[in-house]
């Protein structure tokens, strides 16, 4: 089975400066400009000769009632004031956090950082740790490294995955990542367990057609019940091959990596998740979805008339489909 996805993070990037000089440097040029001394400057701006000469110097800020009186002496608008200090603050924390967060190289080494590059999240290398961290919690849509480990580092989804290899939480953090990001481009009537119930016949008839055909129907029928289906290429390391979870309380999302490139696999794995959201709600266990989700391919109309075929060719398998 072959559905290719195109999941990035590239686009427009705005220019980042690596250096932003203090608003201070505008208001010595703008006096230059004046021919405007600095105790001039005091003098009319009722402030002490003192602070003005901290602020030309970066050591003190411009508050809104300074930019206000730079306003009136200097006639440059006190927006453009505050916007220089803004600016310079930000700069000023985004790079002292980088400089902390770049002690904490441990936590980078968790992150499939190959993977969030070729895709385009992240774009420092890792002779700037602080930054490519940054990045990377950017990406993740968290705030701190410990609101990463609680958000990410035990995801509430039920997953079907290998047990033959140990997955990377790291990974696996990626992989649903990139799902939630791909559902948001999906729009969806509220969840409704009924309605997922009710159009499981026609789910069930698409798996005789090609990919191309039925992926398209797929997601249209779900959306209808509320359910976000995405296709999101596995992450290396993740070894999963469906998820499932509640990304808001009115819109589920199963997410499939189409692991392993086989039909069967794939409507082995969305008939699994779809049996969580259907047994469990917004519960994470799926303990008894896989065990009970024949009932959900298998329909339950006069199931002693069912014969399994003996032949397992192609022509066979699709008429007892």
């Amino acid at each position: 089975m072959n559905m290719d996805t195109d999941i990035r993070g590239g686009g427009w990037h705005p220019y980042k400066p690596t250096e932003i000089p203090a608003p201070g440097e505008t208001l010595r040029e703008t006096l230059e400009s004046l021919d405007m001394s600095q105790s001039k400057l005091a003098a009319r701006t009722g402030l002490t000769l003192k602070h003005i000469n901290q602020i030309i110097q970066g050591n003190a800020a411009i508050s809104p009632e300074t930019s206000l009186a730079l306003e009136r002496v200097t006639g440059v608008d006190a927006d453009f004031w505050n916007s220089l200090e803004a600016r310079f603050q930000d700069h000023r924390v985004r790079e002292k956090e980088a400089a902390r967060l770049g002690k904490h190289e441990e936590f980078l080494e968790r992150m499939p950082l190959s993977a969030l590059r070729k895709l385009g999240y992240v774009k420092s290398d890792k002779r700037k740790p602080g930054a490519l961290l940054q990045e990377a919690l950017a990406f993740f849509g968290v705030g701190s490294i410990e609101a990463w480990e609680k958000s990410w580092n035990t995801p509430a989804a039920a997953f079907l995955q290998s047990t033959a290899f140990d997955a990377d939480s790291g990974a696996v953090a990626a992989w649903l990542r990139l799902g939630e990001l791909q559902a948001k481009e999906i729009d969806c009537a509220p969840f409704d367990r009924a309605v997922l119930r009710r159009i499981l016949p026609e789910l069930r008839a698409l798996t005789v057609k090609q990919p191309k055909e039925f992926f398209p129907e797929l997601v249209a029928l779900c959306a209808t019940a509320g359910v976000c289906v995405v296709l999101v290429p596995e992450v290396t390391g993740a070894r999963a091959s469906g998820a499932s979870r509640f990304i808001s309380p009115s819109k589920a999302l199963i997410q499939l990596s189409n692991r392993g490139k086989r039909n069967d696999k794939f409507w082995f794995a969305l008939f699994h998740e779809l049996g969580h959201l259907l047994l469990h709600g917004k519960k994470s266990s799926s303990s008894s979805s896989q065990r009970r989700q024949s009932m959900f391919l298998l329909p339950k109309q006069k199931p002693m008339n069912l014969h399994l075929p003996c032949s397992y060719q192609s022509n066979t398998t699709i008429r007892f489909a």
